[in-house]
């Protein structure tokens, strides 16, 4: 912090506020001139200053608390051919996640993580935004949306492949296997996937 001098414990609250002030601005302070330079180019910076209250919901996530049909409108979902048997199938998986979103909605979806640090089981509701940061990385909707647009793919060719994310493109991918046909068996794997995930508890 550029501190030169020792500190005594009297100095604490000026130290501590030094501290502050050095580690929220000072530290930043180039990248935070660049990012107001980079809005005042196109004038951008005069349009949040003079509208701040309608600026606002573009910077600022939206507290409502999500819901089922939210999060399924969010998805692009690719399925076979209507009327062939490979879309019977997947339509049967599709039905299972949006059943499986309505029951996280109505927080009918329990699980147990192991904390480590405690070395304890614990048992947590799954959310609607947990599921979200499991295939986007976001727990909530970002105010300009997603881009890409999150998407359901079908693998018809991997059916003994656990389902499967790609967070860089927002995809939820489902291999078309008689596992997730199940209801009961869709929501075991659904959770075991992604409670089993590298982010998941670091969200």
């Amino acid at each position: 912090m550029g501190c030169s001098q020792p500190v005594v414990f009297s100095d604490k609250n000026n130290f501590l506020r030094n501290a502050t002030i050095y580690y929220t601005l000072s530290d930043s302070l180039c990248e935070l001139n660049q990012f107001i330079d980079g809005l005042k180019v196109v004038g951008v910076l005069n349009i949040l200053r003079n509208h701040p209250d309608e600026s606002r919901g573009i910077f600022h996530c939206s507290s409502d608390s999500l819901k089922a049909e939210t999060v399924e409108r969010l998805f692009n979902v690719f399925l076979s051919d209507e009327g062939s048997n490979r879309n019977q199938k997947e339509q049967a998986i599709l039905f299972n996640w949006n059943q499986f979103l309505e029951d996280v909605e109505k927080e009918l979806i329990q699980s147990e993580i192991h904390d480590s640090g405690a070395n304890i089981k614990l048992t947590i509701n799954v959310s609607l935004g947990a599921i979200l940061a499991f295939i986007t990385g976001s727990t909530y909707i970002p105010p300009l949306g997603f881009h890409p647009q999150p998407s359901i793919v079908f693998k018809q060719r991997e059916l003994n492949r656990k389902m499967y994310v790609s967070t860089c493109t927002n995809t939820l991918f489902f291999p078309v296997s008689g596992s997730l046909l199940q209801y009961s068996t869709f929501q075991e794997e659904f959770l075991f996937c992604m409670l089993n995930s590298p982010g998941f508890g670091k969200m």
